[in-house]
């Protein structure tokens, strides 16, 4: 676990600081630099592209994890990685060649929003780029490297989304340059990400026939499903949303959806290193370190998530005095989206359990039912609540994904990832926060509340988590850090 809690605190570190830079991004230079059209433009280009790019990954990514271990053992992994690399590119060039002969066709799906046309290419584009570059970064985690890979994952974009964005802010270039520049961002990512791969272990190039071909191809697919409900929870509303409402609302909804995001950090840098594991104990059928596995991530990321996500709540006027006026808070939305968060927090590994036993067959069944409730639900209830029509049909979508997961990954192997720690830290949660929205309502948004506010429910919630003894780890690591403080106070 050594390896785990030191690339765990690398990560978690440097993906802050990625989402920090984020937001300044998007809370503060797109919505200057950026017209309420341009940034609402950029938001779909990348919520689009997320949505593609598996199909061009094609689950590869996770078949790799998965199959390491195995062809590993056999010597065979670095020609197994080869093919890994090789039928995406087919692929990739398939859609391409669609895309080309049906450009009038695809451009027909934005009448509405004339500005989305010249936006098709850089979608595409942007997909390519996502996609080898999470098959290059899934080698690297199969070899517990995974710092490098978050690094760019989490800052390198960014900070070329805040050079662009200072070069728009210059009239150097202009919203269409833009597009076209964070693609060139995207491919020098993948670019950096291949060198890291290769200098991990360079695979062999010798296009020779791999074992359990069938096998690999249906699991790629059936991760394909899993995937694409992963992306199509994330970022469909975002398209349904350009579909029945102007693509100005977009650029609203996004900014809320970034801020309820930053919550799911924890998670996203534990699992980097966590899934890897997973695959392991479960190739080697060592279910109690499995379990065990399962409840301290679960534990240690609510608890920190949980902290964030009241601190986001609770502070949104205050934030939200920092954007121009045209970008509306919308709290209910807020509400749901962090709540949404907080339930991704709280599971632990069961999703990388599922996607690493041989019950990931059932994932294709559960992908169809849920992507289906997501469309369905955002057809119903945008037109009618508009914004907090995505937020609900999102709610709907991942509470009834991840209530079938728990129940799978319970029924399969007796494990689920809740103790009597997790229903202390919701009523900590729901408790600080009633009584600070409620203190919200009698305060004017200040820079100067958010500061004293933020400061009164960290402390409030650290001294609550450790007096209720909500986790033997998190006590032991606030103990060292009291009595580091001390030690150097004295």
């Amino acid at each position: 676990m050594g390896v785990v809690v030191k690339q765990s605190i690398k990560n978690t570190v440097i993906t802050y600081i990625g989402f920090a830079i984020g937001a300044i991004n998007t809370l503060f230079l797109f919505t200057q630099y950026l017209s309420k059209e341009e940034y609402g433009v950029v938001t779909y280009v990348i919520a689009a592209s997320n949505i593609l790019w598996p199909f061009m990954a094609l689950g590869f990514h996770n078949t790799i994890i998965k199959y390491f271990k195995k062809f590993e053992l056999a010597n065979h992994h670095r020609q197994f990685f080869t093919w890994m690399l090789i039928f995406p590119a087919l692929v990739i060039m398939i859609l391409f060649l669609f895309l080309w002969l049906n450009q009038s066709w695809v451009e027909g799906f934005y009448e509405k929003n004339e500005s989305l046309k010249k936006a098709i290419f850089p979608i595409f584009l942007l997909a390519v780029a996502t996609a080898y570059f999470e098959i290059f970064y899934a080698w690297a985690r199969v070899h517990l490297r995974s710092v490098e890979g978050n690094f760019l994952k989490q800052l390198f974009n960014r900070v070329g989304i805040s050079v662009l964005l200072v070069l728009v802010a210059y009239k150097i270039i202009n919203e269409e340059q833009f597009l076209y520049g964070y693609v060139l961002v995207s491919f020098l990512r993948v670019i950096m990400m291949k060198i890291i791969a290769y200098r991990i272990e360079k695979p062999v190039f010798k296009f020779k026939a791999i074992s359990d071909v069938k096998q690999i191809i249906t699991y790629s697919l059936v991760i394909l499903v899993a995937v694409m409900v992963s992306v199509f929870l994330l970022d469909l509303d975002k398209i349904m949303i350009e579909r029945y409402l102007p693509v100005e609302e977009v650029a609203v909804y996004s900014i809320m959806i970034y801020m309820s995001s930053v919550i799911e950090v924890p998670l996203k840098s534990m699992i980097q290193i966590t899934t890897p594991l997973t695959s392991n104990y479960l190739a080697e059928e060592k279910i109690d370190d499995l379990s065990r596995l399962n409840k301290s991530t679960s534990i240690t990321t609510l608890i920190v998530a949980g902290l964030i996500a009241l601190l986001i709540f609770c502070n949104a006027e205050n934030i939200y005095t920092f954007i121009p006026d045209q970008y509306t808070l919308h709290i209910d939305v807020l509400l749901l989206m962090c709540f949404i968060k907080l339930t991704e927090a709280s599971l632990g590994v069961t999703s990388a359990i599922l996607y690493n036993s041989d019950y990931y067959k059932w994932l294709l069944l559960f992908g169809v039912i849920v992507m289906a409730v997501a469309v369905i639900f955002n057809i119903l209830l945008i037109p009618i609540f508009g914004l907090k029509g995505a937020a609900l049909a999102s709610l709907t979508a991942y509470v009834i994904y991840n209530i079938i997961k728990l129940f799978w990954v319970k029924r399969c192997f007796g494990i689920h990832p809740f103790n009597r720690g997790f229903f202390k830290v919701a009523i900590i949660i729901l408790s600080l926060g009633i009584l600070f929205r409620l203190i919200s309502m009698y305060l004017e948004p200040t820079f100067m509340n958010l500061i004293l506010k933020s400061c009164c429910i960290a402390l409030f919630y650290v001294v609550l988590v450790y007096k209720l003894s909500v986790s033997g780890a998190v006590n032991s690591f606030l103990e060292l850090q009291w009595n580091n403080l001390k030690s150097k106070l004295s």
